[in-house]
């Protein structure tokens, strides 16, 4: 199956093959996360004239664009759809506190990639 959008949210290199052949010719792909290296956006992906979106958050303010303002009302935005209910608790596991042996219990899921959802340690 081939999907017209693709949004790649954890590892660009990693999936970066994969998406190629799941996305849909003309399809779109959405990205957030910095390469460690250069990437070779050729073929196979190029094939299919995709639409590739490389989401940078703070580049308005890098770069000082003349939309620079647009960046306080996305942010008010999400927050006020937040305080809405509007997304969904992805949290799947909240520890009572932040401690050594919770950050090493949850560190070592992390890297085993056996942790699913959102991990959140909070509180002294």
């Amino acid at each position: 199956s081939e999907f017209p959008y693709i949004a790649n949210l954890y590892n660009t290199e990693l999936y970066w093959e994969t998406t190629a052949d799941l996305l849909a010719p003309y399809g779109s792909l959405g990205l957030i996360v910095e390469t460690s290296k250069p990437m070779d956006i050729g073929n196979p992906l190029r094939l299919k004239s995709p639409r590739i979106v490389w989401e940078y958050m703070p580049a308005r303010a890098r770069f000082r664009t003349a939309d620079m303002h647009r960046q306080g009302e996305i942010l008010a935005d999400i927050a006020a759809r937040c305080d809405a209910g509007q997304f969904p608790n992805i949290i799947t596991r909240a520890f009572d506190r932040i401690s050594v042996a919770n950050l090493r219990e949850a560190h070592a899921a992390m890297e085993t990639g056996t942790a699913h959802g959102k991990w959140v340690l909070s509180g002294w």
